[in-house]
């Protein structure tokens, strides 16, 4: 990716991740107030999606310096697979628990410099399922007619939004990194020219 690539991806996923907020925002505090829960929630599954799509696709290209391809490709291929899962939007601990091992092989396999990021992303995703699944056993908000907690599930979708978005935050700073551009270049030499 260049400069300008990156960054429109990294504002892509920051808004589907800000998305993916403001629903969780809507669960904790809002849902009684509006019309229903359809726009919203198709709004979220969107915001989710993209969200997935352009995180995975941000560390996957900040990562390509790696000598480490197997690695980075199952990273993708796991990647992939959370972002189709993303379509189900509800199961936040499915789609969560994918992404969080898509970008952990991705840090693992990538350059150093843009481990901390893209770990972070990983993180968000753990620490957004165990806030959900803990303010679920604590009963937090009220329980609707299916039995569940949607202040903790909006809970879980904010605390991964904010993580993520942080995680983002860090690798966007990285972009315009002059050690990043060397170290990305030198990851793309061949040995015979070196």
């Amino acid at each position: 990716m260049n400069r300008s690539g990156d960054r429109r991806i990294l504002a892509a996923a920051m808004l589907g991740w800000i998305g993916v907020g403001v629903y969780g925002v809507w669960e904790i505090v809002g849902k009684d107030a509006g019309d229903g829960w359809e726009r919203p929630y198709a709004l979220f599954s969107i915001s989710l999606l993209l969200a997935v799509l352009a995180s995975t696709t941000a560390a996957w290209g900040f990562t390509h310096a790696s000598g480490r391809h197997a690695l980075r490709s199952v990273g993708l291929g796991v990647g992939i697979v959370a972002a189709a899962s993303s379509v189900v939007a509800w199961a936040l601990p499915l789609w969560a628990t994918l992404l969080a091992g898509s970008c952990a092989l991705l840090a693992v396999a990538g350059p150093r410099l843009v481990r901390g990021g893209v770990a972070l992303l990983a993180a968000a995703q753990v620490v957004g399922i165990a806030a959900m699944i803990g303010a679920t056993e604590a009963e937090v908000g009220r329980q609707d007619s299916y039995g569940d907690y949607p202040a903790a599930f909006g809970l879980g979708n904010v605390v991964i939004a904010a993580g993520s978005v942080l995680g983002l935050t860090i690798l966007a700073r990285t972009v315009g990194s002059a050690r990043l551009e060397r170290a990305m270049t030198v990851g793309r030499e061949s040995p015979a020219t070196v």
